[in-house]
């Protein structure tokens, strides 16, 4: 059984994982990354310019979601996942009716050939027990000659 303690502050939820808590109390405190950062970023100039936006896209660990609203803007079909309720929380409240899940993207809760892109930034570098894990899993949930896009420089 799983238990969920509220910190002082209703709106951090305090799980007990170290490191869903430490980017619950992110989210809290800041909002990390607009549309405008995302849009003017070299990584966006080079999707767009390529033509990989396309397609059901998942972005696995997005956060409060600065990626999937400028997609959305876009028109295009995106998802998102992510182990912070309060990221999530503050995406859904901005954007009602994006589809995101609360989950962890080393267990992604998604039939196999889902998505034809599936980003993931800022994410590989976190994982203590390495990227294995989360790669095998995109690349299940990755459709045949579809495209997972995270850098390796962890920019």
């Amino acid at each position: 059984m799983r238990r969920k303690v509220f910190h002082p502050r209703p709106a951090v939820v305090v799980t007990g994982r170290e490191d869903v808590d430490l980017w619950n109390e992110q989210y809290e405190k800041q909002y990390l990354a607009g549309i405008d950062d995302v849009r003017q970023g070299e990584v966006w100039t080079i999707l767009e310019e390529a033509g990989i936006l396309t397609g059901r896209v998942l972005e696995a660990g997005c956060g409060d979601g600065a990626w999937i609203k400028a997609l959305r803007e876009m028109g295009i079909n995106v998802h998102g996942l992510d182990f912070s309720v309060i990221g999530l929380r503050s995406l859904v409240q901005e954007y009602p009716g994006t589809p995101v899940v609360l989950a962890d993207v080393r267990r992604l809760p998604y039939q196999d050939g889902s998505f034809d892109v599936i980003l993931s930034w800022g994410v590989l570098e976190h994982l203590l027990d390495g990227p294995e894990a989360t790669l095998k899993e995109a690349f299940r949930c990755l459709r045949r000659g579809g495209m997972r896009c995270t850098p390796l420089t962890g920019q």
